[in-house]
């Protein structure tokens, strides 16, 4: 329970790779992200580590239920903290990602209750 991670919205995440590809890269000098102009990789998130307890909390206060936690050593291969880093597309595209933990949240249990027809005690 002591990790943080870079939890981001779909909809952060689409509307990023929509707008890089409307992006004409023969305006771009030099392709300053990459200097193969074959590709180039973006690193799409929303640069606001939370912990992982943090996104359980929000999750158990949309859903009013408290999960029954049984916490483990962490995973061999895995890390404590991840981040990732937007310089490059606030540069291209002006990114900044709007949905709160709190907010994606919501908006994903809303949509899953939907799309599967099921409740929850905070619906």
């Amino acid at each position: 329970g002591k990790m943080t991670r870079d939890f981001t919205y779909i909809d952060d995440i689409s509307n990023a790779v929509a707008k890089i590809a409307e992006l004409d890269f023969s305006k771009i000098e030099h392709n300053t992200i990459n200097k193969n102009k074959n590709f180039s990789i973006y690193n799409i998130g929303n640069s606001q580590p939370r912990s992982l307890m943090e996104y359980v909390e929000a999750l158990e206060n949309k859903i009013g239920i408290t999960a029954k936690k049984k916490y483990l050593p962490i995973q061999l291969g895995d890390v404590l903290r991840t981040s990732s880093c937007t310089k490059l597309l606030n540069q291209l595209i002006d990114y900044k990602p709007s949905t709160d933990i709190e907010q994606g949240i919501s908006h994903f249990v809303d949509w899953y209750c939907d799309y599967y027809e099921s409740n929850y005690p905070g619906r």
